[in-house]
């Protein structure tokens, strides 16, 4: 056998290696293209038509947001609108108005006083959100926010929600996320769900920013991947998350961007984290 003849029998064996190489990044490709075109530009099947439904039992878990580099202004802002359907929108648009005026709240009274029947009070309002806030969260299973400023990590908030359904708990996450606002927008927003049973049954999950925003991309803790399609997040308690074949992010990758060692520190309900906030914001008038 001649030089060239092993030459030509290198090349070729190097050809084939390359061949199954080009095969397989055009494989992961297309896997991804595919997963993109089966989950965010079709629409996803209803959760119990859906072959890859993985059904949750949500009272199970403890649920976290976890927001990064946001001001304290835009989670208030956003909180008390999403709740703003069970009637605070009305208590709460004075206190705005008098946080954006930057007086005092004595200035405040006596700029807006409308006639000697009609003065604008700020302790009456306060009790006047005390009231809703009664309403929203009476009874056993009503939703229960509560606020972790943490200020030392990397500018990270962490809100921790209790009683909450599947689909309120995503489409919170999903607002807190929203561009639509002017305030500062979060470089990051990732929700980690705890299972209090099954350590396995653990995961995050966040906005696929590479979709149109209607669709959430998370991991349970072995890894396997799932998408959640936001429009469908209310058709079932059991959640809608669908499993997918491709693995896109990891787990433990994602865990570690997230200040986690940090839940257990003491946090304020958010009642009273919005109070606190609104007499700081003039406590140096």
């Amino acid at each position: 056998m001649t030089l060239i003849d092993i030459l030509i029998g290198i090349l070729a064996v190097a050809g084939v290696y390359g061949v199954f190489f080009l095969l397989y990044v055009l494989y992961a490709k297309l896997s991804r293209s595919f997963k993109k075109k089966s989950y965010h530009h079709m629409v996803q099947p209803e959760p119990d038509k859906d072959s890859n439904w993985k059904p949750i039992n949500f009272s199970y878990y403890r649920t976290y947001i976890f927001i990064k580099d946001t001001d304290e202004e835009y989670i208030i802002r956003k909180i008390k609108r999403f709740l703003g359907q069970d009637g605070t929108d009305a208590s709460f648009e004075e206190l705005d108005n008098y946080i954006d005026s930057g007086l005092s709240v004595d200035e405040y009274i006596k700029v807006n006083k409308r006639d000697n029947n009609d003065v604008v009070d700020l302790n009456t309002l306060y009790e006047k959100i005390s009231e809703d806030w009664d309403k929203i969260f009476a009874g056993e299973n009503s939703l229960q926010i509560e606020v972790l400023s943490i200020l030392k990590r990397e500018s990270w908030h962490i809100l921790e929600v209790k009683n909450s359904t599947f689909s309120d708990f995503i489409s919170l996450v999903w607002w807190l996320d929203d561009e639509s606002m002017k305030y500062k927008q979060p470089s990051a927003v990732i929700a980690f769900c705890q299972n209090q049973r099954i350590a396995m049954e653990d995961f995050i999950c966040k906005i696929d920013n590479d979709t149109t925003n209607d669709d959430f991309i998370g991991s349970f803790r072995n890894n396997k991947n799932f998408g959640i399609h936001y429009p469908h997040v209310h058709l079932s308690k059991s959640g809608n998350i669908s499993l997918s074949k491709v693995r896109e992010i990891w787990f433990d990758a994602e865990l570690a961007k997230i200040p986690f060692d940090l839940v257990n520190e003491e946090k304020t309900p958010f009642e009273i984290f919005y109070k606190r906030f609104s007499l700081q914001a003039h406590s140096s008038t």
